[in-house]
């Protein structure tokens, strides 16, 4: 019988949503090879020796950016590489959820069949954008970095506080983007190569785009959320998660025989007998506690973990877990639309039975979960802590090792 590495995705991310895949992973059990398509898309290969690599993993994990996806289904960010303005256009009209408002710029280079066509209408709705003379928009063009400053500061000067001294940059003239760069300077959104240095002319980089633009977002505070609201949402979802796994101990009812057939087809034959014995555990619900709690990464990470265990439940291997801490929780920083929330106290002894032995492991899942407003105005959480890339070798359907 082909047997498949269990994907160990544990020792990768530290989302409380995980907690229980280190005792698979310690098991050191075989399970048949699940589609992780969806996790290795905000994981990209280029990303992890990158200096801001935490930014980037945000803005894939809030869905505000999209990696590349080559033949192979390898995915890459290219934070280096330069960013067009239509591009940014789009970055920012998601960050701030704009439908397109009253008297839109019509731009002769930017017709209703293009991508970007809807994104820089609703930006020119609001007066963030304006064209580059004679008509057009030029949305195929690299972006400066004096751009950005201009547009960010337009987007956010009713709801970020534009105080402070701002830095000297030598090299900016004194042109239109003196008072923008300044400006932005001044919340702290742009920095510059070194005090004296901006580089206005310069086309800017795709991760220099998204760390000007998640500084802007951070730094909104006129329609703060309250915190007992945020800390409140995150324990009651690592409650629900923590009664659904442990009532799906006991089992949906599901007959070992019947599991065996789904996982081996017809002829069983080969099937451990542990598994022909044993009872299904039902993690579904941990999909209905995703929808209601959780949306971009952290969604489909216990989408994910749902499939997982219940993989492992089908080859007969019993987990037990017992809460053994008690649940803190602070609110690190919040903005207008975005907020972290560190989780301590999420401590776990774990017990993993398989061929009636059984072993025990302590997990310590306790880490930082980061939320967003949503269009209806509810949160939710959507990322968290990633410490190192996913092995993505172990998540195509079929691999083996």
């Amino acid at each position: 019988m082909k047997k498949h590495t269990f994907l160990k995705v544990v020792s990768s991310i530290t989302l409380v949503s995980l907690l229980l895949f280190p005792a698979a992973a310690y098991a050191a059990e075989t399970a048949p090879a699940l589609d992780a398509s969806s996790i290795k898309k905000y994981l990209p290969e280029d990303v992890k020796d990158h200096e801001y690599a935490a930014t980037i993993h945000d803005m894939l994990q809030s869905g505000l950016v999209n990696g590349y996806v080559d033949e192979a289904g390898n995915v890459t960010v290219k934070p280096e590489n330069n960013i067009t303005r239509a591009e940014f256009v789009k970055i920012l009209v998601k960050a701030l959820d704009l439908d397109v408002a009253a008297n839109p710029q019509e731009f002769s280079d930017v017709k209703p069949e293009h991508w970007h066509y809807d994104f820089i209408r609703t930006a020119s709705s609001h007066g963030l954008i304006n064209g580059i003379g004679e008509g057009q928009f030029a949305p195929d063009r690299n972006i400066t970095r004096a751009e950005i400053a201009k547009i960010v500061v337009r987007a956010f000067e009713q709801t970020v506080p534009f105080t402070g001294a701002s830095k000297q940059f030598t090299d900016v003239p004194d042109d239109w983007s003196k008072p923008y760069v300044e400006k932005a300077s001044q919340a702290g959104i742009v920095n510059g190569y070194d005090d004296t240095h901006f580089g206005p002319n310069d086309k800017a980089t795709r991760v220099q785009a998204m760390l000007m633009l998640q500084r802007a977002l951070h730094k909104e505070n006129t329609t703060l959320p309250d915190e007992t609201m945020l800390k409140n949402l995150v324990l009651e979802m690592n409650q629900k998660l923590y009664e659904v796994v442990t009532e799906a101990v006991y089992g949906s009812g599901e007959t070992g025989d019947t599991v065996a057939e789904e996982v081996y087809g017809n002829e069983s034959e080969e099937a451990d007998t542990n598994v022909a014995e044993a009872v299904y555990a039902d993690y579904s619900e941990i999909k209905d506690i995703s929808d209601e709690y959780a949306t971009g990464f952290y969604h489909d990470v216990l989408d994910l973990s749902a499939d997982i265990l219940t993989e492992l439940s089908k080859l007969g291997i019993k987990i037990e877990q017992k809460h053994v801490a008690d649940w803190t929780l602070e609110v690190l920083w919040k903005s207008n639309r975005y907020a972290a929330v560190k989780v301590n106290g999420d401590v776990y002894d774990v017990t993993v039975t398989k061929d009636g032995q059984s072993r025990t492991h302590r997990v310590d899942a306790s880490s930082t979960v980061f939320l967003k407003k949503m269009n209806d105005g509810s949160w939710k959480v959507y990322g968290g802590e990633v410490k190192q890339p996913l092995p993505t070798g172990h998540l195509q359907p079929g691999s083996q090792n």
